[in-house]
């Protein structure tokens, strides 16, 4: 069944969620989903599809289903596409928040902030959907890693190349707000590595292969699943 996320359950359905209903799945009157407030979800079926709206009628509610671990991915911000393929699988690998913070070895700078963290808002609402995720991950763009209240975390775990034998034990994890952080295409600088060892990191292996920075998240997240 189909899923998608609403910021009022109490308005018809509009806008872009309207035309992807009534136009590309093409769902007509009699038709069930499923949506998503951020609080509860719903099953809905449609009652009118109108030019521009689509009305529909509370079926069944059910509530939130808690997570045991709260997860924030932090990201050292990285070139081109990456960041729209992290958003886009971090939310399919169900972490809640995601921090792209610049590092030293970071290329990119940001022109135009605002209109790319909403490009990022909107892929994360879509992998949301396809993902039939119950809440949507919060997202956020700093200057520097001293920028990020580390306090707030009962574990972090950074994953660094150079690191051998310390790998995460999953089952420590269950019931805590955690920290995973991975570098930019180059790595983490050293002075990053030992500020961040001043906030209590762990620091892990995972593997003996060095992994892209895209594909370290998919690996690092991977063991939370």
């Amino acid at each position: 069944m189909f899923s998608f996320f609403v910021n009022d359950i109490n308005k018809p359905i509009t806008d872009n969620l309207f035309h992807h209903i009534a136009n590309v799945i093409r769902k007509k009157e009699g038709d069930f989903f499923i949506l998503y407030d951020n609080v509860n979800s719903y099953k809905v079926k449609i009652t009118d599809v109108l030019s521009s709206s689509i009305n529909f009628e509370i079926v069944e509610k059910y509530d939130k289903i808690s997570k045991k671990t709260n997860i924030t991915l932090i990201q050292g911000y990285p070139k081109g596409q990456k960041p729209e393929f992290i958003c886009k699988y971090a939310t399919m690998f169900g972490v809640d928040n995601i921090i792209f913070t610049y590092m030293k070895r970071s290329i990119p700078t940001i022109n135009n902030p605002g209109s790319k963290l909403q490009r990022y808002k909107n892929i994360i609402v879509e992998a949301s959907n396809l993902s039939k995720r119950v809440d949507i991950p919060n997202i956020e763009i700093v200057n520097s890693i001293s920028d990020i209240d580390f306090s707030i975390f009962d574990d972090i775990f950074l994953a660094y190349e150079d690191e051998d034998n310390n790998r995460i034990d999953i089952s420590k994890c269950i019931n805590k707000n955690i920290a995973v952080i991975v570098g930019p295409e180059g790595g983490i600088d050293k002075k990053e590595i030992e500020y961040l060892k001043t906030k209590k990191t762990n620091i892990i292996t995972l593997g003996k292969n060095i992994l892209s920075t895209e594909a370290a998240i998919l690996a690092f997240l991977s063991l939370f699943l």
